[in-house]
């Protein structure tokens, strides 16, 4: 014999899409990359950020990307400067060190980056 299966309504349950209706969850919302990438901008001062650190240190695989939106979004100077390896076959890899090193735009960062924080936190919990 087939057990029926019950509604919703039959148990008093109440459907999830309802159950989330309006109602923010109070779970804080997770940083952002924007944020981790500054954040670490700032730490690291003058020794700055290479691609390979940012995927380590805050899992951002698009660094470039979003020292750019930085750069843009938040009118930074971040410096770019060239660093060049040698790999083992003789081959010259070229990487991209990212800083800010002026005090001035180090202020700014600062600013954006409560700025960011702010935004976050006034979402809250609403990951929908």
């Amino acid at each position: 014999m087939a057990m029926k299966k019950e509604s919703p309504a039959s148990t008093g349950a109440i459907p999830n899409h309802q159950l989330n209706s309006g109602i923010k969850s109070i779970r804080p919302k997770p940083v952002s990359k924007l944020e981790r990438v500054l954040l670490l901008l700032l730490e690291r001062k003058s020794a700055g950020l290479f691609a390979l650190e940012a995927i380590q240190l805050c899992g951002d695989t698009c660094l470039n990307s979003t020292v750019s939106t930085l750069a843009n979004k938040y009118h930074l100077e971040i410096e770019r400067e060239p660093h060049y390896h040698q790999r083992e076959n003789g081959q010259a890899v070229r990487f991209t060190r990212y800083a800010i090193k002026r005090k001035d735009q180090r202020i700014k960062a600062a600013q954006a980056l409560r700025v960011l924080s702010k935004r976050r936190q006034a979402k809250g919990g609403d990951h929908g």
